[in-house]
Protein backbone atom coordinates (compact mmCIF):
# COMPACT_ATOMS: atom_id res chain seq x y z
CA UNK A 1 0.00 0.00 0.00
CA UNK A 2 1.49 3.24 -0.86
CA UNK A 3 0.23 6.23 0.88
CA UNK A 4 0.78 9.66 -1.09
CA UNK A 5 -0.35 13.23 -1.96
CA UNK A 6 0.59 12.30 -5.89
CA UNK A 7 -1.61 9.66 -6.98
CA UNK A 8 -1.07 10.46 -11.02
CA UNK A 9 2.79 9.55 -9.83
CA UNK A 10 2.13 6.77 -7.45
CA UNK A 11 -0.47 5.11 -9.52
CA UNK A 12 2.56 4.41 -12.49
CA UNK A 13 3.83 2.02 -9.94
CA UNK A 14 0.89 0.07 -10.12
CA UNK A 15 0.62 -0.82 -6.42
CA UNK A 16 -2.56 -2.63 -5.50
CA UNK A 17 -3.61 0.01 -2.84
CA UNK A 18 -3.32 3.77 -2.63
CA UNK A 19 -4.84 6.48 -0.62
CA UNK A 20 -4.75 9.53 -1.97
CA UNK A 21 -4.49 12.28 0.96
CA UNK A 22 -4.27 15.44 -1.17
CA UNK A 23 -1.92 16.66 1.37
CA UNK A 24 0.94 19.48 0.61
CA UNK A 25 4.46 17.99 -0.25
CA UNK A 26 6.14 15.80 1.98
CA UNK A 27 2.94 15.56 4.80
CA UNK A 28 1.26 12.09 3.28
CA UNK A 29 -0.14 12.04 7.02
CA UNK A 30 -1.38 15.61 7.08
CA UNK A 31 0.27 18.43 9.75
CA UNK A 32 2.13 17.46 12.28
CA UNK A 33 -0.29 16.96 15.72
CA UNK A 34 -2.94 17.02 13.24
CA UNK A 35 -4.14 13.78 15.09
CA UNK A 36 -7.73 13.18 14.01
CA UNK A 37 -6.62 13.64 9.79
CA UNK A 38 -3.73 11.69 10.68
CA UNK A 39 -5.74 9.07 12.80
CA UNK A 40 -8.68 9.26 9.34
CA UNK A 41 -5.72 8.08 7.14
CA UNK A 42 -4.19 4.74 9.06
CA UNK A 43 -7.54 3.66 9.95
CA UNK A 44 -8.78 3.73 5.62
CA UNK A 45 -4.97 2.08 5.11
CA UNK A 46 -6.37 -0.55 7.60
CA UNK A 47 -9.31 -1.07 6.36
CA UNK A 48 -8.16 -0.97 2.75
CA UNK A 49 -6.00 -4.21 3.54
CA UNK A 50 -8.39 -5.81 4.83
CA UNK A 51 -10.49 -5.90 1.36
CA UNK A 52 -9.84 -8.34 -1.42
CA UNK A 53 -8.19 -6.49 -3.90
CA UNK A 54 -8.40 -7.67 -7.69
CA UNK A 55 -6.86 -4.55 -9.64
CA UNK A 56 -5.19 -1.20 -8.10
CA UNK A 57 -7.24 0.37 -5.70
CA UNK A 58 -7.30 4.00 -5.34
CA UNK A 59 -9.34 5.79 -2.21
CA UNK A 60 -9.01 9.32 -2.16
CA UNK A 61 -9.17 10.90 1.38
Amino acid sequence: MCITFRKDITGLARAPRIINTGTSAGKPLGNPRDKMIQRKIIESGFRLLEEGIEDMTIINI
